[in-house]
């Protein structure tokens, strides 16, 4: 007798999403109680509890299989890491040398990144970008952007 192979059952990605989504949430929950001022603490109670209640309606559809199972294609995935790590090494970036020196760098690279290969638009929108927040929020708003801690100590 011949058995039946078992049908595999696929991996729901979707508790994957509703647990970084759910903990992202309540971890923003928590730190917006902090906040003295009520009227500045409605937003983001408002955003981190519609978070969760949307977690929560998520699960509800893949336990009560409502709508159409998701198929998942992870083609990008390495194009997303990249993007993703680019991403926080502007962060710690910034913290070190300040927004304008680490801006252009960012930009050229993501750019480069996203597929972008004539020299023209990457070198113009990396310079020009932090031109335009420098006159926008230094000049015209009179709020200096912060240069990083490495500049703070030399100067």
């Amino acid at each position: 007798m011949s058995e039946k192979p078992k049908a595999v059952k696929r991996f729901n990605y979707d508790y994957i999403s509703v647990i970084f989504l759910c903990g992202t949430a309540v971890v923003f929950l928590l730190d917006s109680t902090g906040i003295k001022d009520p009227d500045s603490r409605v937003f983001p109670l408002f955003v981190s509890s519609l978070a969760i209640a949307l977690s929560v309606i998520l699960v509800l559809k893949n336990l009560l299989h409502l709508g159409r199972a998701e198929e998942y294609d992870f083609t990008g995935t390495g194009r997303a890491m990249m993007m993703a790590l680019s991403l926080f090494c502007y962060i710690v970036a910034i913290a070190a040398v300040g927004f304008y020196l680490s801006t252009p760098v960012y930009l050229y690279i993501t750019m480069w990144l996203l597929g972008q290969r004539s020299q023209k638009p990457l070198i113009l929108v990396s310079i020009l970008a932090p031109v335009f927040v420098f006159v926008l929020f230094d000049v015209v708003f009179g709020m200096p952007i912060p240069q990083g801690y490495l500049f703070e100590k030399i100067l």
